[in-house]
């Protein structure tokens, strides 16, 4: 099947509610709350008020495998996906978690029945923080620019920079999931906020 005939859909925040599995995560090993709501930075030291260590040391907690195996789907998320793989299209899930996450990503897709053709790895966010530290990895994260070559039909982001990304430098209508980190973003041209996976299916039906 051609390129444009593929839909790139990222899997946190868009899939999976792992920002709110993240709060459960930061109150249980480290004694902190914070409301989901008040996430307003992509940045987590920053929304978590967290040292550098500490980031590093949440990361490894937040990426267990039983952390990612217990995230709750979006609601609605998987009928639409179903809905477009029925008319014909590619589900390509895109994610910017570490390679060692993997097998547990995979997981958590066949589990909850998530419809995909590919699971990719990109380096989105260039982090100095790898949470699979001395985890070997099998699978090497793409770059940025090699996922640009690629041609997408639509894309569905929680994440405004790559959202501008795909609007801007791949050049595809993007479908931002409505977040506290992304509320205060300038409008992007090519980017349509969508509050559920319902106005999702109004934008590209």
């Amino acid at each position: 099947m051609s390129d444009e005939k593929q839909i790139y859909v990222d899997l946190d925040d868009v899939l999976s509610e792992t920002g709110r599995a993240f709060v459960a995560v930061l109150e249980r090993d480290f004694g902190r709350t914070v409301d989901f709501e008040d996430m307003e930075s992509f940045d987590l030291g920053a929304s978590f008020n967290l040292s550098h260590k500490e980031l590093a040391a949440f990361f490894v907690a937040a990426h267990r495998d039983e952390v990612l195996s217990g995230l709750d789907p979006m609601a609605g998320a998987v009928d639409v996906l179903n809905d477009w793989a029925m008319a014909g299209y590619e589900i390509s899930i895109v994610t910017g978690r570490p390679p060692s996450t993997e097998a547990a990503s995979r997981r958590w897709l066949d589990r909850h029945q998530v419809p995909h053709h590919s699971l990719t790895f990109v380096d989105k966010y260039s982090r100095d923080i790898h949470p699979g530290a001395g985890v070997e990895e099998k699978t090497a994260p793409v770059s940025l620019e090699t996922l640009a070559q690629r041609q997408f039909s639509f894309a569905v982001e929680d994440s405004m920079d790559m959202a501008r990304f795909m609007a801007g430098t791949v050049g595809v209508e993007v479908s931002l999931i409505d977040r506290p980190w992304n509320r205060k973003s300038a409008r992007v041209e090519g980017v349509s906020r969508c509050v559920n996976w319902q106005e999702v299916r109004a934008l590209f039906p």
